[in-house]
Parts: C-alpha cells; sequence; structure tokens
C-alpha cells in the first residue's frame, strides 16, 4: 500500500477515535465540568414548589440522600405568664407537638416564684414525651425582699424514633404550696440520629 494512503487511514482512525472520546465525555460528564449536559437536571432547572409529596414514590428518598441542613428543625413552645397553683397534683405548664416522625432533642425552662411568706418551696418538675421523662427537683425560699423566692429549672429529652405528632409535656407540682410559673419554654431540634444509653 502507498506511503501517502497509510497516512490517510492513519489520520482518519486518529480522527474518528478523537471524536468518539469527546463524545463519550460530554455524555458522562457532570453538570458545571465545564460541558454541556442535554438532559441533566440542576437546581436551577426546578422552579419553587414544582415537585409535591404526591411526585414521590414511597421509600424512593432516604435519610443518606438528603442534605445535612435539610435535616434540621427547630421547634419552641412559650407561655410567658401562667397562673398561680397551690394544689398538690402536676400542673401542664407547655406542650409542645412534634410535627413528623424521626429523633428530637428537647430541652425546657420554667420559672416560678414562691408566693408563700412563711414556707419554703419544693418543686418537682418533669419533661415527658413517647414514654420517656426527665425530672428534677429545686427548693425555693419563702418570699422576701432579697428575692431568693424566685428559680428556674431546665430538662433534657432525647426522644428516638419518635411518632408523628408526638406531645412534650412540660409540668410541676409545687406540693400546695402557693407559687407562681412563668417563661414557660419547651425547645426540640430534629436530628439525624439519638443513641440512648442507660448505665447501671
Amino acid at each position: 500500500m502507498p506511503f501517502k494512503d497509510k497516512l490517510q487511514i492513519t489520520v482518519g482512525l486518529a480522527c474518528a477515535l478523537l471524536l468518539l472520546g469527546i463524545g463519550l465525555q460530554s455524555v458522562v460528564a457532570a453538570p458545571g465540568d465545564g460541558f454541556n449536559c442535554d438532559g441533566c437536571i440542576d437546581k436551577k432547572d426546578i422552579a419553587n414548589n414544582a415537585v409535591g409529596s404526591g411526585e414521590i414514590v414511597n421509600g424512593a428518598i432516604k435519610p443518606g440522600d438528603l442534605h445535612s441542613k435539610t435535616k434540621s428543625r427547630v421547634l419552641e413552645v412559650r407561655d410567658v405568664s401562667i397562673a398561680g397553683d397551690s394544689s398538690s397534683a402536676q400542673q401542664t405548664l407547655a406542650t409542645l407537638t412534634t410535627p413528623v416522625a424521626g429523633n428530637w432533642l428537647v430541652t425546657a425552662k420554667v420559672w416560678f416564684h414562691n408566693n408563700s411568706t412563711t414556707a419554703a418551696l419544693l418543686i418537682a418538675c418533669q419533661l415527658s414525651g413517647d414514654g420517656r421523662t426527665d425530672t428534677t427537683r429545686t427548693l425555693v425560699q419563702e418570699d422576701a425582699t432579697d428575692r431568693a423566692d424566685y428559680d428556674a429549672v431546665s430538662l433534657l429529652l432525647a426522644l428516638k424514633n419518635a411518632p408523628a405528632s408526638t406531645n412534650v409535656v412540660l409540668s410541676c407540682n409545687s406540693f400546695g404550696v402557693s407559687m407562681t410559673y412563668s417563661d414557660a419554654v419547651i425547645m426540640a431540634e430534629q436530628v439525624t440520629s439519638v443513641s440512648l444509653v442507660t448505665e447501671a
């Protein structure tokens, strides 16, 4: 075969391989790699509220498929002024309801004032939800001018795989001593995972 014909075949084969390589590269390239990707969907291609839950098959999206920022949800319930109590029963001060199933870290806080001028106040508070409870007790001195008759407590609770619409309740008992609650707050944050360890 003449040298000229061999050269033409070699050049033609090289061009064909080059074009094939470019074609393959453009097919497998991800958006943002500098190539146009026909059929690829980027976030700018989807209008707000264009995709609803009805368009997604159950189980198609797992928790690991979501960006970490989409997993955080913070809720707060606050009751800034609550009537006084002098009963010997547990009084509900605030209730937070989780909107979705999942793992939650819950914290609560409440201030109280001992209205009695003669007796110290032993108060017991609890934060409960999904079968779990955190409790605390504190002693508040009788009503005086030095403001020693004010105090506050805080509680923590971790909920693992709690169902949707779980009620988390903050409640206290003054054991019959007259007192006033104020600024009761429950705050819950949804988290990816919770490990519950009970030590003997």
